[in-house]
């Protein structure tokens, strides 16, 4: 969102391009930080799959609920921006995230009402 701002500023002697390469490199920093992030819950999945522990429902309620929220926030805030191709990749991303948590939410109650813990 930041990078987006920055667009807007007009070519200068010293970025005669104006500042559009900007969200390139923006782009570049989101790939690599979510590479970092999916290889940090590879490693504690591959803990948990090792090392099992029971689940925690209503932790896991509560966490999917506020995740849901958060990302339905910031994903229909970025609707109107949607023009650019990385505002859209983010609200695309942030959107599927919050289905993941209507899945997680949808399998707390079912593990709520079975008393089954995977």
């Amino acid at each position: 969102m930041a990078s987006h701002s920055n667009v807007v500023e007009p070519p200068s002697p010293s970025m005669t391009y104006g500042y559009h390469r900007i969200t390139i490199l923006a782009a570049l920093l989101n790939a690599l930080t979510l590479i970092g992030i999916a290889i940090f819950i590879g490693g504690e999945a591959y803990k948990r799959i090792t090392n099992p522990e029971p689940v925690q429902g209503t932790v896991l309620f509560i966490t999917a609920g506020i995740g849901l929220i958060v990302n339905l926030y910031i994903g229909l805030g970025m609707k109107n921006q949607a023009d650019n191709v990385n505002i859209r990749s983010a609200m695309l991303h942030v959107m599927g995230d919050a289905a993941a948590s209507a899945g997680v939410i949808v399998a707390g109650i079912i593990m709520y009402f079975t008393q089954c813990i995977f």
